[in-house]
């Protein structure tokens, strides 16, 4: 006769419902905490987005010059998708880390204690998460050529034959539509290391093979805003007008001084010092051969907006000068008054392989016009204007070879 088995230990089924049932609450625990540490880590990403963004923002306006913790506090509170547990930390510069007291950096710390219901089960402490970044403005293109032109006007104008070979980049700050960049000409041509824009660059069969185009780029910040106000040195003009010309000036030496206009038609030296121009006109004319001893800057200004004295520069001109390395008017040469409004072609410059500039064309207010001499022509120099436009049947070389001091783009970037 068959053995019957009874009691509850003798059925397998029995066991392993004693079994799951003493594990459920250790299953259910485990799926529990899962849960949180899945809420723990979004918000920990979140939270680094938000941090991250924060930083830019920040960076942006110390670039721009504005506040950094208003920008950052705007930029958190459209973006930020968690609750914060403590005010955001906001420094300009960073007290810690790489970029301590770097005062171009903004570091961006935010913390937050989400609620994780299982966890404060096994752990009584608060679960605060934190999220730090820092972000910086840094250099990126390289430029020779910068308008600060930055409302709906094109920053360059292209025009007639013009053939422009830059072997550096050009930026413009300008927003103009369809593209910051316009080509008057169809037969005009540009070749660039780069062309930069903050407005839209259109494409177009001018550019020449291996130009970049690079639209919507942060707006450059003038290069030379540091420069005193161009009026400050004319206070003591003597109003007299002076033309360097004929055998009398030839070979002599030229000092500083203030004039209500001053041509150059011989060979001069000119002593080390600071050459001001008030009201009428800065020409380089045919036979000037111009050099210095020392460095020296140009300055035009006037009485006021409408007679600020402009610049003109021959293509058969040979100029070898070099700008001041220190002081308040430090890497310029020529310096136009911030008050000019000459949106047309006043200032005029034709480029030649005579000359050479060591240092920057300051034109802030007013348009540059650039007449190129000869395919051939190299001229290393850099050029700041509102606006610039190129123009005539040659070509021109603009080219700077490996000078440190070409005019550098900026673009903000997370570094730390």
């Amino acid at each position: 006769m068959p053995q019957i088995r009874t009691g509850i230990g003798s059925c397998e089924r029995g066991n392993a419902l004693i079994v799951v049932a003493a594990l459920m609450p250790l299953l259910v625990g485990a799926g529990a905490v899962g849960i949180d540490v899945a809420q723990w880590t979004l918000a920990k990403r979140q939270l680094q987005r938000a941090a991250d963004t924060g930083a830019i923002a920040g960076a942006t306006a110390v670039m721009k010059k504005d506040a950094p913790r208003a920008a950052v506090e705007r930029t958190l509170l459209l973006n930020n998708q968690v609750a914060f547990s403590a005010e955001a930390v906001v420094e300009n510069a960073p007290t810690v880390g790489a970029l301590a007291g770097d005062t171009g950096a903004v570091r961006v710390v935010l913390s937050t204690t989400p609620s994780l219901a299982f966890v404060s089960f096994f752990y009584s402490g608060p679960t605060t998460i934190s999220a730090e970044s820092t972000a910086k403005a840094v250099a990126d293109n390289k430029y020779c050529f910068v308008t600060l032109e930055d409302g709906p006007f094109p920053g360059y104008d292209f025009s007639g034959s013009s053939g422009v070979n830059a072997e550096c980049g050009l930026m413009t700050n300008s927003r103009a539509k369809p593209s910051a960049v316009v080509f008057g000409g169809a037969s005009a041509t540009l070749k660039a290391s780069s062309v930069a824009a903050v407005g839209a660059l259109t494409q177009a069969s001018n550019y020449v093979s291996g130009t970049n185009l690079v639209p919507y780029q942060s707006k450059l910040p003038d290069p030379y805003a540091y420069a005193p106000e161009a009026s400050n040195y004319g206070t003591s003009c003597s109003g007299t007008s002076l033309v360097v010309d004929g055998a009398s000036w030839n070979n002599k030496t030229l000092s500083q001084g203030c004039w209500s206009s001053l041509s150059f038609k011989t060979k001069v030296t000119l002593n080390a010092g600071t050459y001001v121009v008030k009201g009428g006109s800065l020409d380089f004319g045919a036979g000037a051969d111009v050099s210095a001893n020392g460095p020296v800057t140009f300055i035009l200004t006037g009485d006021s907006s409408s007679s600020i004295a402009k610049l003109s520069i021959g293509s058969t001109a040979t100029i070898k000068l070099n700008a001041p390395t220190t002081g308040p008017l430090q890497d310029i040469l020529f310096y136009q008054d911030r008050r000019a409004r000459y949106l047309s072609n006043e200032n005029s410059m034709s480029g030649n392989s005579t000359s050479s500039y060591g240092g920057g064309f300051y034109f802030p207010g007013s348009n540059l016009y650039y007449i190129g001499a000869s395919a051939s022509a190299a001229v290393c120099v850099r050029i700041v204007s509102l606006r610039a436009s190129f123009g005539g049947n040659s070509g021109a070389l603009l080219s700077c070879g490996s000078n440190k001091d070409k005019l550098f783009g900026q673009s903000v970037r997370i570094v730390a």
